[in-house]
């Protein structure tokens, strides 16, 4: 993700700051997604089932239950800090260049640059 960011903004340096206000959101969706998902790991795995026996009937039906959840949501998670989150990224990031299609005389080349280029005539003073 981070290559992929580096990559659009070196070649749309015109939309420098809204790629970057998004792309900054998206990383910190990501690091609270997997701040939370490691707050559930560490809560499930020191839950105890004997104090969820008095809610459930007894401390087998407790344990199958906890670990049933524990294995649906560690799945879910890992799918999505994986795969849905870094999908999401690029998704974002595909049609930006797709769309706005860089310079193919110097693409990483701001817009200052090819303006002074043009003024001077390609002379540099």
């Amino acid at each position: 993700m981070w290559v992929i960011m580096v990559l659009v903004l070196a070649v749309l340096p015109a939309e420098r700051e809204a790629i970057q206000w998004r792309m900054k959101g998206l990383f910190l969706g990501y690091a609270l997604l997997l701040l939370a998902f490691r707050w559930y790991l560490s809560v499930v795995s020191t839950t105890d089932p004997r104090a969820w026996a008095a809610t459930l009937g007894s401390v087998a039906d407790a344990q199958r239950m906890l670990a049933q959840n524990k294995s649906i949501f560690e799945t879910l998670g890992m799918w999505a800090a994986w795969f849905a989150v870094p999908f999401a990224f690029v998704s974002y990031a595909l049609p930006r260049v797709l769309v706005n299609r860089p310079s193919l005389e110097a693409p990483f080349r701001r817009a200052e640059d090819l303006i002074r280029a043009i003024r001077t005539r390609g002379e540099e003073r």
